[in-house]
């Protein structure tokens, strides 16, 4: 009876393992063609072609969105987008580029400075130039009037009121008044 059992019982069992065989690797095959899909897609969202990150297992979802946000925040600094920068950008980026431009305000602010002082400096310069202009000028002649003024027996100078009159600098004489 055992041997009976054991010729039709073997068979049957060895065709169910079969049977369950064939199943489970078109099962298995499904699943691969699934998973081979999926990994595709994840390749083709992670190279930047337009698809969903949630195809990809979550730790490289979250590194394909954040890569996705790096490449935008790329864009809009090299564009100067404050408003894409805001909206795509972290905190350290902001901070950064509220720094950088607080920077070149200053560098401005610094340059129109300078660019004052240098006119001020010049202005200064100028009036100083002309004032030693006038000085050696009224010098050269007050020593002119000195020299053509008339002197005393013991070789001093005696300056009447047309030399006082020329050496204040005002001009002419009495005789040239009427």
């Amino acid at each position: 009876m055992w041997l009976k059992a054991l010729k039709i019982g073997l068979p049957a069992l060895i065709g169910m393992f079969l049977i369950w065989a064939v199943v489970d690797r078109f099962d298995q095959a499904g699943k691969v063609r699934e998973l081979t899909l999926q990994r595709d897609n994840c390749i083709a969202v992670a190279e930047g072609k337009p698809g969903v990150p949630e195809v990809c297992p979550a730790q490289i979802a979250v590194h394909i969105r954040a890569s996705a946000r790096a490449a935008i925040c790329e864009q809009a600094l090299a564009g100067r987008d404050l408003y894409a920068i805001r909206a795509a950008c972290s905190e350290q980026v902001k901070r950064a580029v509220a720094e950088r431009d607080a920077a070149i305000a200053e560098r401005a602010d610094l340059r129109t400075q300078l660019a004052q002082a240098d006119a001020r400096t010049a202005d200064a310069v100028a009036r100083a130039e002309k004032r030693a202009t006038t000085t050696a000028t009224r010098k050269a002649d007050n020593d002119r009037t000195i020299s053509t003024a008339p002197r005393t027996a013991d070789g001093l100078v005696r300056c009447d009121a047309d030399c006082l009159r020329r050496l204040s600098g005002e001009a002419g004489s009495d005789a040239s008044r009427p």
